[in-house]
Order: C-alpha cells, then sequence, then structure tokens
C-alpha cells in the first residue's frame, strides 16, 4: 500500500511516522494557529464606577455579544466576564474639565478618544475590536471652611461608552 500523506507525531525523543487516511486525520483534527472569533457586528461597551475607590466597576457588552462582568486595570485595561477575558487599550485624543462649582463644589470632566482590543480569552479568544470611547466623570468635593472646596470628594460618578465594530 502506497502512502499518499504521512505526519510525524513526536512524544519526547521517540518519533512515531503515521501514513495513510489515519494521517489526514490527524492534520485535519489539529489546531489552527490562527483563531477566529466566533463574533461580528456592532459591541458597545458601558463601564459604571460610582466610587472613585472602586477597584472594579461593572462592566456591561451589548451587540454582537452579551456579558456581565467588572473591570480589572492595570498597564491593559481587562474586561473580565465569566466565559472569559478582553483586554483593551485607549488613545485619549481629547479632555476637558469644567469646575468646580465654588458654591455647589460640583465638577466634570469629559475625555474622548479611540478603544482597540489588543488580546483576549476563553469564549472572547481572536477577537477584533476597534471603536470610538467617551467618558464622563461628574463629582462633588467637600465645603471647604472658607466658603470654598475642599479636596475630598464625597460624591462620584463614571461612565465610560465604547462602540465600535467586532470580528
Amino acid at each position: 500500500m502506497r502512502a499518499t500523506l504521512s505526519a510525524a507525531l513526536v512524544l519526547g525523543l521517540t518519533a512515531i511516522t503515521i501514513s495513510g487516511p489515519a494521517a489526514a486525520t490527524i492534520a485535519a483534527a489539529a489546531p489552527s494557529t490562527t483563531t477566529q472569533s466566533a463574533f461580528s457586528g456592532r459591541e458597545v461597551f458601558n463601564i459604571i464606577r460610582l466610587r472613585v475607590t472602586s477597584q472594579h466597576p461593572k462592566v456591561i457588552a451589548k451587540g454582537a455579544f452579551r456579558a456581565i462582568g467588572y473591570l480589572d486595570g492595570g498597564r491593559v485595561t481587562t474586561a473580565v466576564f465569566r466565559h472569559g477575558t478582553i483586554e483593551f487599550r485607549h488613545r485619549v485624543a481629547s479632555t476637558e474639565v469644567s469646575g468646580p462649582n465654588l458654591q455647589t463644589c460640583w465638577f466634570r470632566e469629559w475625555q474622548r478618544g479611540t478603544v482597540w482590543v489588543v488580546g483576549a480569552t476563553g469564549r472572547y479568544a481572536g477577537i477584533r475590536y476597534r471603536g470610538d470611547f467617551w467618558t464622563t466623570i461628574s463629582a462633588q468635593l467637600a465645603h471647604g471652611s472658607q466658603s470654598g472646596c475642599g479636596t475630598k470628594i464625597v460624591r462620584f460618578r463614571e461612565l465610560t461608552h465604547e462602540s465600535g465594530q467586532v470580528s
């Protein structure tokens, strides 16, 4: 019988050669080196932080897939969901700050920019995503002793909205 296809399987120091139809079956079952995402279309991520000291703000994903999880900060922002993680990078294009209002001690900050995925695990492995984001921070400082504003934040709300295409 003539071999049509052969594949080598190396286990430790021993090499075993398989040929014929069995080799074709093994080659077809071998994992691909490039992973393709199971998702495509528009995706929106909303990130909500209600305390300035919150280490893990809530993340809600809607669109090509739905998921609820939390953010784990660091050099790369990681969204942690039940079935995997997605790592994001952000590039800020503009920042505006307003206030504080000396009577109410409220201030606001806005940021806009671009966001993209740099890695993913689990169900989201192979996902590609690029889009735009905006962040709004509203906070109130404690009133100071001389009818001004102090430095301690007493109320805080941060909302980030990311919208883009996933593939």
